[in-house]
């Protein structure tokens, strides 16, 4: 997903979690992945 706060530029969510956690954040999508978690049923990628 983006952040839009200053309403000029986009950011990366992954990018504002770093920011505020200060510690990696990295993003995994794929067609089906976000409804397999809410599903809570099992899913994998590959890397």
């Amino acid at each position: 997903g983006f952040d839009n706060t200053d309403g000029k530029n986009i950011q990366l969510i992954s990018k504002v979690i770093e920011e505020h956690l200060k510690i990696p954040c990295y993003v995994l999508m794929g067609a089906n992945l976000a409804n397999e978690v809410a599903e809570e049923k099992f899913c994998e990628t590959t890397i």
